[in-house]
């Protein structure tokens, strides 16, 4: 049995970046770049109004003491060609976007201007040079460095490759992934359940966990405890996926068949129980390339090892550099003690600036995990925690 901290690193040490594919822009929002991206243009490309209002020249000589009179000699907006360059004591009327006329002082917005037929009043204190003007590149100057490569994909991301006239770019595959739950009781829900029977929740609670993380489920499939069709399902759903998650049959009991039909089936293994609870019974393994990972059959401990090794190994598949939960330290709300010698990933809720455990941490029991938002890591050796103390918090994806 090896420690958390063996564990991450050899799971790390075992998942490589899938190859690159190239998407359209405004479809890349959830991949990861897989390129660096250097801007082909400034942004903005030309300096522009950020308000509507008035660009204005100075007089000269410029004496005034409390207020402005500009001759108004044009409009632009949005869209037109920069208009001529502004003479001392002229203005043109402005929009947001439109291109700055040269000789321009600054921008005056027109809630501070008076006009009067074809003369705007403005007061000497709204007078501020470069005011309300976005000078050319301002965000970004051509040939400079945009983005880098591993950086994820949101919809602010594609806008801003949007202004630079970027259509396409490289981002690291997803991986597609097969769910498969084991188990002679189980049932789907809605079915009639026989005496000693339970409903089916853990490809459920896992589909939606992948789909919540930005990935999407190629296979989903429940299988009895009888080895040949367990066989004949993993070995289809290897050939079809990057990832296999199964889950249930794991531990060492006479049904739990699933690490000897891995073996059978040519999987590698790289590491089998962690010394952390919910949780012991994680598998990991490798065919090839394809990630498999067995998780326990309980529900609350599947989705804290999806969560804790399944989702930072998707991530490092699909080229993030930023991998697995996002982690912060908080004082806990209240005392805690720490039961056993294992590491512990108990659900929480955060509470403020600080985070209070949940009732309910069995790894059986889901109720609890859906008011979580995050998970607490005790590391081992740590066994009473006072309120106040501080404590690593894994964020749950909202």
């Amino acid at each position: 049995m090896i420690s958390v901290e063996e564990a991450k690193q050899l799971l790390l040490e075992n998942v490589g970046i899938l190859s690159a594919i190239t998407v359209e822009v405004a479809d890349a929002s959830g991949y990861a770049l897989e390129e660096n991206i250097i801007a082909p243009t400034d942004s903005p490309p030309f300096s522009q109004s950020a308000m509507d209002g008035f660009a204005v020249c100075l007089p000269e000589p410029f004496d005034a003491t409390e207020a402005v009179k500009f001759m108004i000699i044009g409009e632009t907006k949005a869209g037109d060609s920069p208009t001529e360059a502004l003479l001392p004591g002229t203005a043109v009327r402005i929009f947001t976007g439109a291109p700055i006329p040269e000789n321009t002082y600054c921008v005056v917005m027109q809630e501070k201007t008076t006009t009067i037929n074809n003369k705007v009043e403005i007061a000497l204190s709204a007078l501020h040079k470069a005011s309300n003007i976005r000078l050319k590149a301002c965000e970004i100057t051509k040939g400079t460095r945009a983005a880098n490569k591993g950086m994820p994909i949101n919809p602010a991301m594609c806008g801003f490759l949007s202004t630079l006239g970027i259509t396409h770019t490289q981002v690291a595959r997803k991986p597609f992934i097969s769910v498969l739950t084991t188990g002679n009781e189980l049932k789907k829900p809605g079915a009639v359940l026989a005496p000693g029977q339970i409903y089916e929740s853990n490809s459920f609670a896992l589909q939606s966990a992948i789909k919540q993380c930005g990935y999407h489920t190629l296979t989903i499939d429940t299988v009895a405890d009888e080895e040949s069709e367990l066989m004949d399902k993993a070995r289809k759903m290897l050939n079809e996926s990057d990832v296999l998650i199964l889950s249930g049959g794991i531990s060492v009991g006479k049904y739990d068949l699933v690490a000897g039909v891995l073996q059978n089936l040519g999987v590698k293994k790289i590491f089998y129980k962690i010394a952390q609870k919910p949780g012991k019974p994680l598998y990991f393994g490798k065919q090839g390339e394809k990630l498999v990972f067995a998780l326990p059959g309980n529900p609350a401990a599947a989705l804290v090892c999806f969560y804790e090794y399944v989702l930072p190994a998707l991530h490092k598949m699909s080229g993030h550099t930023r991998i697995g939960l996002r982690s912060i330290r908080l004082p806990l709300s209240k005392d805690f003690l720490v039961k056993g010698d294992r590491a512990l990933f108990l659900k929480a809720v955060v509470e403020g600036e600080m985070v209070g455990i949940t009732e309910g941490q069995e790894s059986n029991i889901l109720m609890s995990f859906a008011v979580a938002d995050a998970l607490v890591y005790i590391p081992a050796g740590e066994r009473i925690i006072s309120k106040g103390g501080m404590v690593e918090v894994h964020l749950l994806p909202t």
